[in-house]
């Protein structure tokens, strides 16, 4: 099942290393994004999985998206571009950095998209292919309470993380570990949205948007998954319930990261070490 649920490239470490070489190009010339960095990554992408997209577009009107119809991956180039002021906050003296992680952020956030619609196509009997199709059935019937709650939407929700994920482990290639906190704890904030401590977790969240707006619901799903997935991020990509102590673990380096950025370190190894293993009981 997880093959399904991850979505992953072909390979990702082939991906990560080919990206990152884009990206070490720019930064040697100190070059900002351009047309050409975006058509480089989107090449690339699609030299690592057979989807079918047919050309990147920037576009003036919404900040990014995919469109299943032409397959096209959109990009509003100067509202990204315009999102390098908040690098300020960060107090770096990179300020290209921001600038290539936003955009690298949106075209891996896309290209998910355009991997979610594939399985969606395959009518894969899988439970992940059934939560994409109520995600797509919500965007296209539910539009404006679907953007409300954009980040509810699992396929949303896991494009988020992949996105960060990759992008954090592309940076890391170039960037100091403490160049690329902030984009750890965002990525972190990600992994926790939707989580409380009284046992709330995404896809019920989910469940009860579908039930208080149709006569369809899909909680049928959520159990038979829990049961076969016991890898714990797993099961955060997706939005599936986690243990009391698991959500405890989780808080405690959500709060050693945020308040520690001097003794930043990588927190995707420390993540990944701990979050692939068995579930915490």
């Amino acid at each position: 099942m997880s093959n399904y649920l991850n979505d992953k490239s072909n390979n990702d470490y082939q991906l990560i290393h080919d990206i990152s070489e884009v990206l070490r190009d720019y930064k040697n010339k100190n070059k900002r994004v351009d047309r050409k960095f975006v058509d480089k990554v989107v090449n690339i992408l699609l030299m690592n999985d057979n989807i079918d997209v047919n050309r990147t577009e920037f576009v003036p009107n919404r900040f990014a998206y995919y469109d299943i119809m032409d397959k096209t991956i959109c990009i509003n180039f100067q509202r990204a571009q315009r999102n390098r002021k908040y690098y300020k906050q960060i107090k770096s003296k990179d300020g290209n950095l921001f600038e290539y992680y936003v955009f690298l952020a949106i075209i891996l956030h896309e290209f998910t998209h355009a991997k979610q619609y594939a399985i969606i196509d395959q009518g894969t009997k899988y439970e992940v292919g059934d939560i994409y199709r109520y995600s797509d059935y919500f965007l296209q019937e539910y539009n404006p309470l679907y953007n409300l709650n954009h980040d509810t939407i699992p396929y949303e929700r896991y494009a988020n993380i992949r996105s960060h994920y990759l992008t954090i482990e592309i940076s890391k290639r170039l960037y100091n570990i403490k160049k690329l906190w902030y984009f750890q704890c965002m990525f972190l904030s990600e992994l926790l949205y939707d989580y409380d401590e009284e046992g709330i977790y995404p896809l019920k969240k989910f469940n009860d948007l579908i039930e208080s707006n149709t006569s369809d619901s899909f909680n049928h799903l959520i159990p038979n998954i829990d049961i076969q997935e016991d890898n714990l991020y797993e099961r955060l990509n997706i939005g599936l319930p986690i243990t009391e102590k698991e959500f405890t673990f989780l808080k405690e380096i959500e709060m050693n990261y945020f308040t520690t950025k001097e003794n930043c370190k990588d927190l995707n190894f420390d993540l990944f070490t701990a979050l692939t293993k068995k579930r915490i009981k």
